[in-house]
């Protein structure tokens, strides 16, 4: 419930910073890095959690790795687990 209240929030609250059609089109068109006009899908929200009872790891990086690997398949199928 917790990170489901995170995530509404933020999904409310980012819209504040697009004007009506970014929010009907679902993207932004800008100037990318080498000044050329692409579109950018808006700004969202991806997280990942792990319960420490049930999984160990030697380091902080070993999490930090198992949280991204996590984090991009979450993105890339667009998973709503809560």
């Amino acid at each position: 419930e917790f990170f489901k209240n995170i995530a509404t929030q933020f999904k409310n609250d980012v819209l504040a910073f697009y004007n009506q059609k970014d929010i009907i089109t679902g993207y932004i068109t800008t100037a990318n890095r080498k000044g050329r006009i692409e579109n950018f899908p808006l700004t969202t929200l991806t997280y990942v959690v792990i319960n420490s009872d049930v999984q160990q790891f030697k380091n902080v990086f070993e999490l930090t790795e198992t949280l991204a690997k996590l984090k991009s398949i979450a993105k890339h199928n667009k998973l709503e687990l809560i």
